[in-house]
């Protein structure tokens, strides 16, 4: 069971327009408790940082709070705001917001230094949000929870095991194959990640095109290629897919095996060498 709690301060689960009250979150992990028993209880939680309204202190108290709920949550997932261009936090904060192209060309706004607003809370500063991270990987590291991917931490059992979420797991596996469905959702299926439309309205499109395909066992969205396709496109292909599997297993604490792909008959020692280099 993944509880959304996010937050267990009522104010800002308001302004982040969220239903649910901290009050909801005891009773959720009471009713947990009271269907599985104690010792049997398996839940996880998420916390949000960098949200508006969250001060260093609120922040510290959020972290207790978790890790005081009895039974334990077994799994708590940290995440830190991304303010995007175009949602309501981007419009709020639109003046302490500096927009940044990424590597790809896309638009993405990084904080500055934050002003004082009487309409808004305020929104913590990126220094702020450093802080938070160090701090809850320290904090909970010394709550017996180990830190084994950027946002996820796991709590450790009498012998010291840590009790890792299989799901998330999938997606920072070599290989992981996955069908994800909603708008936005990204399956990765043969080494290849499908992204599925974000407008509601060009979804609803892009479903009445599928056709089915009584050909394959894979739904008909997935592009299998052709005998066409030039050696310079499967070299691209075959690129990408690593550079997916060096950025998945760099956000875990296990990392990149280099002599996985030192061994690998799509790459070899030459790749070794590059990301060496890179590294430098």
């Amino acid at each position: 069971i993944s509880l959304g709690v996010q937050s267990f301060d009522d104010n800002i689960l308001s302004t982040m327009g969220r239903v649910h009250r901290s009050a909801d979150i005891y009773n959720s992990v009471n009713m947990i408790a009271e269907v599985f028993g104690e010792d049997e209880t398996n839940y996880s939680i998420d916390l949000i940082s960098g949200v508006p309204g969250l001060t260093l202190a609120g922040w510290t108290e959020a972290l207790h709070k978790a890790v005081s709920l009895r039974p334990k949550p077994k799994h708590i997932s940290v995440y830190d705001l991304q303010v995007e261009a175009g949602t309501t936090f981007g419009k709020w904060y639109a003046d302490e917001m500096e927009e940044r192209e990424d590597d790809k060309g896309a638009t993405q706004l990084s904080r500055m230094s934050p002003t004082t607003s009487s309409l808004h809370p305020s929104l913590p500063s990126a220094d702020d949000c450093a802080f938070m991270y160090r701090y809850a990987s320290g904090y909970l590291r010394a709550c017996n929870y180990e830190h084994y991917e950027i946002s996820s931490y796991a709590l450790r059992d009498q012998n010291r095991r840590p009790h890792r979420s299989k799901h998330n797991q999938i997606y920072w596996e070599i290989g992981g194959k996955w069908y994800a469905i909603g708008l936005g959702a990204t399956s990765n299926v043969n080494g290849t990640r499908y992204s599925r439309p974000r407008a509601l309205s060009e979804y609803v499109y892009w479903t009445k095109e599928l056709k089915e395909d009584n050909n394959s066992n894979d739904p008909p969205w997935i592009s299998k290629g052709s005998e066409q396709d030039s050696d310079q496109t499967a070299a691209a292909n075959k690129d990408d897919a690593l550079l997916d599997i060096i950025l998945t297993r760099l956000r875990t604490k296990d990392g990149l095996d280099l002599d996985w792909i030192a061994n690998n008959e799509e790459y070899g020692e030459s790749y070794v060498e590059a990301i060496m280099k890179g590294v430098e």
